[in-house]
């Protein structure tokens, strides 16, 4: 029997999978003789003549008109995914070591010097998980 996490990681690879399918099957086409330009970088992400994208193309033409339609502050919005996503790592309980290497700081004490804010949070969680231990302890040798 498969765990839900073994079950989520194999779902996201298979999905991970699917979406580069997809693009290559779409830049494979861009290969052909009639498209003049075409640079193979092996990018999954990519201008249609295959270069990499441009930050600030990505967010003026693509993240801004998402965010407008959405009602969104659109200015630092990839940062704020960014800062999301690695807020979500720490308090699922991912090792800093791993959330540092995806976000590429510098040093684990760094990461852990920007997400102090979700580490707050996580003291009081630490506090009620060992009260309830005691709680069942005290309870398991009266019983």
């Amino acid at each position: 029997m498969y765990s839900a996490c073994l079950l989520g990681t194999l779902w996201a690879r298979q999905e991970k999978d699917r979406l580069r399918h997809g693009l290559c099957s779409q830049q494979a086409q861009c290969t052909r003789p009639a498209c003049n330009g075409w640079h193979d970088l092996g990018l999954v992400f990519c201008q249609p003549n295959g270069k990499p994208l441009h930050d600030n193309n990505l967010r003026q033409r693509d993240v801004r008109r998402i965010c407008e339609k959405l009602g969104l502050s659109w200015r630092r919005t990839l940062h704020n995914l960014r800062h999301a996503h690695g807020s979500y790592l720490i308090q699922r309980g991912v090792s800093v070591k791993i959330v540092q290497e995806r976000l590429g700081h510098s040093s684990p004490a760094f990461t852990l010097t920007v997400y102090t804010h979700v580490l707050a949070g996580m003291q009081e969680q630490a506090t009620r998980a060992i009260s309830e231990m005691l709680r069942d302890t005290k309870k398991a040798a009266r019983g």
